[in-house]
């Protein structure tokens, strides 16, 4: 639990840095200026970081799809970054990013990360559930 903290007290400090460095005015990415425009009637924003380069993340890619409609029935809303673009180089080193994909959820001012390798629709749509009831 207290590793939980850290990390999300960590981000929380890396994105506030970001913002002092560069204009993210434009950039709409949740972990540093709230939820962008269109998401504030949402529960929470599940946030994907991956590089088109990765196979992994490739691989990752159809669940991710598939995910739209389970979480828009959730109120969940999602947001993706891809690494190879400038904004997706800024939210993911403002989230702290080491590898791809990573995804994090954000609920409220709480960003969490899921468990390593989770990548299965079903473990990730039970792991939302359970930290947006």
């Amino acid at each position: 639990m207290r590793s939980e903290h850290a990390i999300v007290l960590l981000t929380l400090i890396g994105a506030m840095a970001v913002a002092c460095i560069y204009d993210t005015s434009r950039a709409a990415s949740p972990v540093h200026r709230g939820y962008p425009e269109g998401f504030a009637d949402k529960k929470a924003v599940l946030i994907l970081y991956h590089a088109s380069w990765c196979p992994h993340c490739r691989d990752f890619m159809p669940t991710w799809q598939e995910l739209k409609g389970d979480l828009d029935r959730l109120g969940v809303a999602m947001e993706d970054y891809e690494a190879t673009t400038d904004e997706g180089k800024l939210a993911a080193s403002a989230a702290g990013v080491k590898g791809y994909p990573t995804i994090h959820l954000r609920v409220g001012d709480t960003v969490v990360p899921l468990p390593g390798g989770m990548r299965a629709k079903k473990e990730i749509l039970e792991f939302v559930k359970s930290k947006t009831k």
